[in-house]
């Protein structure tokens, strides 16, 4: 049997750590891994695998598996928990990223993908003001 879903995956946080590297959270519900005889969701899932692109079209439909993969994603939970994973990557201030997510079961039946989650980096943190500004006057005393 096919498996299809929907993760609710919402870029919840991106804050910059440091120049161009950025704490991320995603944050979605546990989908099911079977289905009883009136079609409700049931179980755990076995895995995830969560990637990214920078390049909606390559996410959705040309080569998810190809896609950068975010590593140390957490087990699955029970069918309708809410899940989430905080991961940095290092990436430009003007990329915008897509996030997409796939359930597999024990014996790798896979989810359809996601629905996608975007966010769109920019650096809008001021720069350091300066503190410590100092003025030293000279006056010119002429000798006659």
């Amino acid at each position: 049997m096919k498996k299809a879903f929907l993760i609710m995956a919402v870029l919840l946080f991106a804050a910059p750590l440091m120049a161009d590297d950025y704490s991320i959270t995603l944050g979605w519900t546990a989908p099911g891994d079977d289905t009883t005889s009136t079609g409700e969701w049931i179980g755990t899932c076995a895995y995830y695998d969560l990637r990214y692109s920078v390049n909606n079209q390559d996410i959705l439909i040309n080569d998810f598996w190809n896609a950068p993969r975010i590593l140390d994603i957490p087990a699955p939970l029970e069918v309708g928990s809410p899940q989430v994973h905080s991961f940095q990557l290092d990436i430009q201030t003007s990329d915008t990223l897509y996030f997409a997510i796939r359930t597999a079961d024990e014996v790798d039946n896979w989810s359809d993908i996601s629905n996608v989650a975007m966010k769109t980096f920019s650096d809008d943190i001021n720069p350091e003001t300066v503190t410590d500004l100092t003025i030293t006057v000279t006056v010119r005393v002429q000798v006659e």
